[in-house]
């Protein structure tokens, strides 16, 4: 009888650090996956933590991970240690989805925001 549970012990980037910096409600240590708001706020602030602009390579990477990471659940529950979460396998597709949504979202509030932008005159 095979274990009924995956186990993401490591997300690499990055994922990983959209994830990091979802985790504003409280610690995954503490509460788990209430610990984080996958909000596009956050996961644009994500993308333009080290760069200033989305790096299009750390784009499409993000997108494969989060495609690639649908196979996981294989009629599976998932425990994800960064979320410090187990997660039955339509609640981590559902997450998958929102995840996907809200990066897509989260790319449209940057293209808003930099054609919006005002200038301060030192750049």
């Amino acid at each position: 009888m095979s274990d009924p549970v995956a186990y993401l012990d490591e997300i690499d980037p990055p994922l990983r650090d959209v994830l990091g910096r979802c985790a504003t409600l409280c610690v995954p240590e503490c509460c788990g996956i209430e610990a984080f708001d996958f909000s596009p706020v956050h996961i644009a602030s994500s993308l333009l933590l080290h760069g200033g602009l989305p790096d299009p390579d750390e784009l499409a990477a993000l997108r494969r991970q989060l495609h690639d990471l649908r196979a996981v659940a294989d009629d599976e529950d998932v425990t994800v240690a960064i979320l410090n979460q187990t997660l039955v396998k339509e609640d981590w597709l559902r997450l998958l989805h929102v995840l996907e949504g809200n990066l897509k979202i989260a790319l449209r509030l940057i293209t808003e925001a930099e054609a919006s932008r005002l200038d301060s005159g030192n750049t």
